[in-house]
């Protein structure tokens, strides 16, 4: 009964959680920066702020009504895609989702049954703990979630590096990296889900 429970509430998919900027377009050409996951902080800030001069609103102030929308607009795109970028998990999906993976959120069918259950006891902890509104025990069950999840974001860079080592590989590795990504973003909304005040 867990397990089936497990299954139908475990994303197969995960949607970009910054999803303006992927409707948009490229995350990765917005801010003009190489398709990679392997991107340094101080790279994606300066491509950030490199796009922010070109478009900021305040550039824009005496020029037509029309262009000022229009700077608007690009800038909020710029910001989504920035938002994207500077997020090792997202940065990941946005990456996957360039090798045409649809990350959409779903029912999952293909996760292990003991990455199933393992998640429905984590989620049986957690509930124990905010039932006895024990403020401690929700923070390491938080604090152990995001490790989780970072430990899975790891390995699936791993998979995106051996790519260029093994091309031939190229399917398989992106699979994989699809697999553990799914199971990082699982880990994170189960996470967010914990951290939501609760409403009394």
């Amino acid at each position: 009964m867990l397990l089936a429970l497990a299954a139908a509430e475990s994303p197969s998919r995960y949607k970009l959680m910054s999803s303006p900027a992927s409707a948009s377009g490229d995350p990765f050409a917005l801010l003009g920066l190489p398709r990679r996951f392997r991107l340094r902080r101080e790279e994606i800030e300066s491509a950030h702020l490199q796009a922010s001069l070109v478009w900021h609103p305040d550039r824009f102030a005496l020029r037509p009504n029309q262009e000022r929308i229009s700077a608007e607009d690009k800038m909020a795109t710029i910001n989504a895609a920035y938002a994207i970028l500077k997020d090792p998990l997202e940065r990941a999906l946005a990456l996957l989702a360039s090798e045409g993976f649809s990350m959409t959120e779903g029912t999952d069918t293909s996760s292990s049954p003991e990455f199933l259950m393992a998640m429905m006891e984590l989620k049986e902890e957690a509930a124990n703990a905010m039932a006895a509104d024990d403020p401690q025990q929700i923070k390491n069950i938080s604090t152990k979630l995001s490790t989780l999840e970072q430990q899975e974001v790891t390995e699936a860079e791993t998979n995106f590096d051996s790519i260029a080592q093994e091309p031939q590989r190229r399917a398989e590795l992106l699979e994989a990296a699809r697999s553990h990504l799914q199971r990082a973003a699982y880990y994170r909304k189960t996470r967010q889900d914990l951290d939501r005040p609760k409403t009394r």
